[in-house]
């Protein structure tokens, strides 16, 4: 069981509680019917892995959720297709969005291939997806709280620095042995995570990446991370549910994630539809013609960067000529590029907003 240490704070000599979880292995998890069945519905209705970077956005960092609300789809194509912007929250989204993915690219790489969760590793992924926070590519050496000036008067103080390395190695030793074996012990293993905390800063960011890289070994091409449904519900819940682990209470805990579950089954149709809807109107051209050389290439490219410098569009000349003729494509010019002239694909983008609009709302 979980328990609590008596610790002093320095700066008023008063006593404080500080956390102190238990050791991974002797957390008593079951195997959940509803995960079961919510895991198979995901990869029925799975999508090509070409559209996740667009989900990426949402979990990429504290950017995307707050002064980077304001930034349009367009904007980030306009980034991905090589074409500077003055926008410094742009870029710092898009840098922030491209960092996240090359956190999963490497994450992945170890579930993968025969490497192993090391300190050392996890250091390096820290260091790669917050390369701003305070001592990035280090375990914290300050106590952390939640709420109060001091941790004297705080709701919930984190383990005490002295203790990461003895629980993060418990938490490697388990990634390492049980994390590829199922579902619930991806969840467990995400939630201990949080709650040892063991950066100052960016903790959030390494364990989606931890649960997006987990996660690709049960899917059949690509599904919601599992976080949209925290992103789309009540903060409360999620509280209340990580809150419960703290607390050794893994029935509630487990409720949770098999509601959140369930509730990406209905949002994976949705999205799945509207793709299939997108890629009608993509294919549209096909009607009155032969499929060009590397049409599909192209589609692809475009589903990840629905903006293309005209570079880019040299490398599919017959399928972006028939894709112009068509209206898949449209000729826009850049104005604070000396009017630059890029190809936009309409399609994705309209197909991006109704994603967008299904994802953010419960």
């Amino acid at each position: 069981m979980a328990s609590f240490e008596t610790l002093t704070w320095h700066t008023n000599q008063q006593p404080y509680q500080s956390y102190v979880p238990d050791m991974m292995l002797e957390k008593p998890i079951r195997t959940s019917q509803r995960l079961r069945d919510a895991l198979e519905q995901l990869n029925r209705f799975a999508i090509s892995s070409d559209h996740k970077a667009f989900f990426n956005r949402y979990l990429s960092g504290n950017v995307s959720l707050r002064e980077g609300t304001g930034v349009t789809h367009k904007q980030l194509a306009l980034c991905s297709a090589g074409i500077p912007t003055k926008d410094s929250i742009v870029r710092q989204l898009w840098s922030q969005m491209y960092k996240f993915q090359l956190g999963c690219d490497y994450a992945t790489k170890l579930f993968e291939g025969n490497g192993m969760w090391q300190i050392p590793t996890l250091l390096e992924l820290h260091c790669c997806l917050a390369p701003e926070a305070p001592n990035s590519g280090q375990l914290r050496m300050t106590t952390c709280w939640i709420g109060g000036k001091c941790p004297t008067k705080a709701r919930f103080v984190a383990a005490s620095p002295q203790r990461l390395e003895s629980l993060m190695e418990d938490w490697l030793s388990f990634v390492n042995e049980k994390a590829q074996i199922g579902l619930e012990n991806i969840l467990l293993a995400y939630d201990q995570f949080l709650v040892v905390h063991p950066f100052s800063d960016g903790n959030g960011r390494v364990s989606r990446v931890f649960m997006e890289s987990a996660l690709n070994h049960l899917r059949q091409g690509y599904w919601l991370h599992p976080l949209f449904f925290r992103l789309a519900n009540s903060a409360a819940n999620y509280i209340h549910a990580h809150n419960a682990y703290q607390r050794d209470e893994l029935e509630p805990w487990l409720a949770y994630w098999e509601d959140a579950f369930e509730w990406l089954v209905e949002k994976q149709k949705q999205i799945k539809e509207i793709l299939r809807q997108c890629e009608l109107q993509v294919d549209r051209a096909l009607l009155c013609s032969e499929k060009p050389p590397l049409w599909d290439e192209l589609k692809a490219q475009l589903y990840k960067t629905p903006i293309i410098n005209m570079e880019v569009a040299h490398q599919y000349t017959q399928s972006v000529t028939l894709m112009i003729q068509s209206g898949v494509l449209q000729v826009k010019h850049v104005s604070e590029m000396n009017n630059m002239t890029v190809l936009e694909c309409p399609s994705v983008f309209e197909m991006w907003q109704k994603w967008e609009e299904s994802l953010l709302v419960s």
